[in-house]
């Protein structure tokens, strides 16, 4: 069998396409899909295939209700419907579209991560200190205290249903439970159990230093894509990577991605330094007031 990647979006234009073309270099074109949130409305993703996602296919996958943020939190869902829509593969390979690969370097770059023996890939795939958006796994596993980056990952396809079964337990778990828990997250979810099940579990900062490094590829704070793409040589993967346009929806709009993304100077400091002046005092205007002008330096 062979590997499927897939771009986790809830929209679909020139960087998806862009995106899904890079990869179809590594995987061919019949192995890129992509997995769409559309509890917005359909999203028409031209010649990809896709596998589709609103809240009422969500609840039907965990067999109960999920939370507002399901799209945002439950990225391994999009991993349990890609399984059920294209059918069993030997690895289903997760990337999100805010994640950039250097142009021309898809080949070197996945041949060399495809060649990494394991269960599940991920960055900073390790024991962490225990989140209230991870605790609830350890109703059902022994341990909360795995997590990662879930921004890329490979998940073996012989895994997919025990995801499944997991977020199923967890829903009946937590509608019995006494206190209020927090629906656990993508990277508690898989990563928990795959140290529960004895999977083959791999650190990709470890794994593949020379393509993933934690100060490039990490939660934040974000890339300017055109800074990026201007860059030559590097075989190194980026994220998260923003367009100025998308970042000045989300400073005008902190909810518009399905989740509070609340950006000041400090975080924007790899952003800045890209800028026109012109630019510059446009997201200085845009900003919250209350931002340290220190951190323009």
């Amino acid at each position: 069998m062979s590997d499927l990647i897939f771009i986790r979006t809830h929209r679909f234009g020139e960087v998806e396409d862009r995106l899904a073309t890079q990869l179809s270099r590594a995987f061919g074109s019949d192995n890129v899909a992509l997995c769409v949130d559309e509890s917005r409305g359909p999203v028409d993703t031209g010649r990809w295939r896709k596998s589709s996602l609103t809240r009422a296919r969500a609840e039907e996958l965990v067999g109960g209700p999920v939370p507002d943020d399901w799209g945002w939190r439950m990225g391994d869902l999009c991993h349990i419907a890609v399984g059920e829509d294209f059918g069993p593969r030997s690895h289903q390979w997760l990337i999100e579209s805010d994640v950039h690969i250097p142009n021309g370097h898809e080949d070197e770059i996945f041949g060399t991560l495809r060649a990494i023996p394991g269960d599940f890939l991920a960055c900073n795939l390790q024991p962490k200190k225990v989140k209230s958006m991870a605790e609830a796994v350890s109703l059902v596993l022994p341990t909360a205290e795995w997590g990662c980056v879930f921004a890329l990952n490979r998940l073996k396809g012989e895994h997919v249903a025990a995801v499944r079964d997991l977020r199923r337990r967890l829903t009946v778990t937590l509608a019995a439970a006494s206190r209020r828990w927090k629906v656990p997250n993508d990277e508690a979810v898989v990563a928990n159990l795959g140290a529960a099940s004895g999977w083959k579990l791999v650190d990709l900062y470890e794994a593949a230093p020379g393509i993933l490094q934690q100060n490039w590829f990490d939660t934040n704070p974000p890339f300017l894509r055109r800074a990026l793409d201007e860059a030559e040589g590097s075989t190194r993967i980026s994220h998260p990577v923003l367009d100025l346009d998308q970042l000045f929806r989300r400073i005008e709009d902190p909810n518009r991605d399905g989740h509070q993304q609340q950006y000041k100077l400090r975080r924007l400091s790899r952003i800045i330094k890209h800028l026109t002046p012109e630019e510059k005092a446009r997201m200085l205007a845009a900003l919250p007031p209350e931002v340290e002008d220190e951190a323009l330096n």
